[in-house]
This record gives C-alpha cells, structure tokens and sequence, in this order.
C-alpha cells in the first residue's frame, strides 16, 4: 500500500467503489431488480421495491456487499462512513 494519504484514500475509494459496484450488478443482472441509483462523487444511495426486500438473493448480495464495506470502514475511518438508511 502507498504511504501517501492521497494514494491511500484512492485505494480505499477504489476497493469501495468496487464492491457497491459488484453488488449493483448483482442486484441488476442476477437478481433483475429495479434500482433506483443516485451516484455523486463520493456517495451512492441504491433504493429497490419494497417486495424485493425478503428475497434470499437480495438480502446476501446486499448484506455481503454491507459487511465488506463496514470492514473496510473499521481499518480505515478516516476514509470510509457507512450509513444504513432504510425506508419507511
């Protein structure tokens, strides 16, 4: 790994990147759910159906994509905030 803060953070934002972006496909091209996606520089929010929320499939991509996230938020927290927002 670099020793840079800024070579750091890149690798970091890229790993992240990486994962939410497997897990999109995941949800798009296994599963064939619906998404709505806002991504910004630095964020992206993923909303489905609601129905969609007890699927198996749904809840392992998610979940496994959610639990490589918070890892990499817990050895890097000047990098990386997770935040778990569930609709009503």
């Amino acid at each position: 790994m670099a020793e840079t803060s800024s070579d750091e953070f890149s690798l970091v934002c890229a790993a992240v990147s990486g994962i939410l972006q497997a897990a999109r496909l995941g949800l798009e091209a296994h599963v064939k759910l619906p998404l709505d996606v806002e991504q910004r520089s630095g964020n992206l929010a993923m909303r489905w159906p609601s129905r969609a929320r007890e699927d198996e499939r749904v809840e392992a991509i998610v979940e496994t994509a959610r639990l490589a996230v918070a890892q990499i938020a817990s050895q890097y927290p000047q990098h990386v905030r997770v935040k778990d927002e569930a609709e009503p």
